[in-house]
């Protein structure tokens, strides 16, 4: 399955999941309603891993794009794009400089505070840790650093052009954000699920 396929059966399961069938012509919700905060999915496999560096299938990516955010996620409908997420600004300012700005106030829970261009950085330079080894490290391998100018604001900056930044790495799981506070030895990380971030 390539990615397009797996966005797609993603999506399909979303809708499933936040929508509502008519069956029987009785109307079935699928999603909990205002006063619980559970969000159930049926899933094919159990999740191993929610690191988005080492994930193990879509059955890990399924639930972390639940949990997690990145600076943007796929746009919804029939066109390819991507839409703002957890940042309130992402523009590139040429092929290797990339400026963005978080919206404020998106918090961790857990105790670990809010999400800070720190995290950011944290999280897709961690790809690049030889001592990590990373499954998915080939997402970032055009990362040259994170260099964060403010509190909620930073520049990606690439050692060459990555073609695939806007349409598979940013908004897809290896742009996910984890938190740096709550991080993990690395020979503890594929058994540690990542403190997560709450959707404001």
């Amino acid at each position: 399955m390539n990615r397009r396929e797996l966005i797609k059966t993603l999506a399909v399961l979303a809708a499933g999941v936040s929508g509502s069938l008519v069956v029987g012509g009785q109307r079935r919700v699928f999603a909990a309603d205002s006063q619980n905060k559970v969000l159930r999915v049926q899933n094919d496999l159990d999740i191993t891993n929610l690191d988005p560096a080492n994930r193990s299938g879509w059955y890990d990516e399924m639930v972390m794009f639940a949990i997690y955010s990145g600076l943007c996620q796929y746009k919804p409908g029939t066109e390819w794009g991507w839409q703002l997420d957890a940042a309130q600004s992402l523009e590139q300012v040429d092929p290797l400089t990339i400026r963005f700005a978080l919206r404020p106030g998106i918090m961790w829970t857990g105790g670990f505070g809010e999400m800070t261009a720190e995290d950011v950085k944290y999280s897709y330079e961690r790809f690049l840790n030889k001592e990590l080894a990373a499954i998915y490290a080939s997402d970032w391998e055009a990362l040259d650093h994170v260099e964060v100018t403010g509190t909620y604001e930073g520049i990606i900056h690439l050692k060459h052009p990555l073609a695939p930044l806007f349409t598979s790495t940013l908004p897809h799981a290896s742009g996910l954000i984890v938190c740096k506070k709550g991080k993990r030895p690395v020979e503890d990380v594929l058994n540690y699920w990542w403190v997560c971030c709450m959707r404001q």
